[in-house]
């Protein structure tokens, strides 16, 4: 079967995800809405990249991150917009909502005793955006292959991906 568009957020708190690029148009965001709570993952693929999580409370996002990262935004039926101010970029967004496979995956494994932490912004239509974290060591990830959100190490080693929920 296709998957069914997300729904926009709902006073109930349906899930929904929204995903766009900043207006600068140096990184792609993907935010996720489930039941008052919120997380995002702001990345350009190659160095970049911020995690947000907070509240979502009549139609208004103040999420936070390391380093005093911080996402602002209204949620406005079918989008978001706001502003990000992370890893010294400093930019207004808007985000539309987007159906499966569209958000953020996230996956953890352990390579010669190091955790590498791999995370993807996935928008429709565009390929995968990703970094991997290994010990506060970035790099560009590998390719996420949805809708299997399967990616292959360089040791040839299939890793599975989760979709990321709040």
């Amino acid at each position: 079967p296709s998957p069914s568009p997300s729904p926009s957020p709902s006073p109930t708190g349906q899930e929904a995800v929204f995903a766009g690029r900043t207006e600068d148009d140096r990184a792609s965001l993907a935010i996720i809405i489930v039941a008052g709570e919120a997380a995002a993952y702001l990345c350009d693929g190659t160095m970049l990249e911020a995690w947000f999580e907070g509240p979502v409370a009549d139609g208004r996002l103040d999420l936070a991150g390391p380093n005093r990262a911080t996402l602002t935004g209204i949620v406005d039926g079918g989008r978001v917009s706001g502003r990000i101010m992370a890893a010294g970029l400093a930019t207004p967004f808007v985000a539309g909502a987007a159906a499966e496979p569209a958000g953020v995956y996230r996956a953890s494994i352990v390579e010669d005793g190091v955790e590498v932490l791999f995370r993807w912004v996935v928008l429709p239509g565009v390929p995968p955006l990703g970094i991997s974290n290994a010990d506060g060591v970035r790099d560009k990830a590998p390719a996420l292959r949805l809708p299997e959100g399967t990616f292959v190490t360089a040791d040839g080693t299939t890793h599975r991906a989760d979709r990321v929920s709040p």
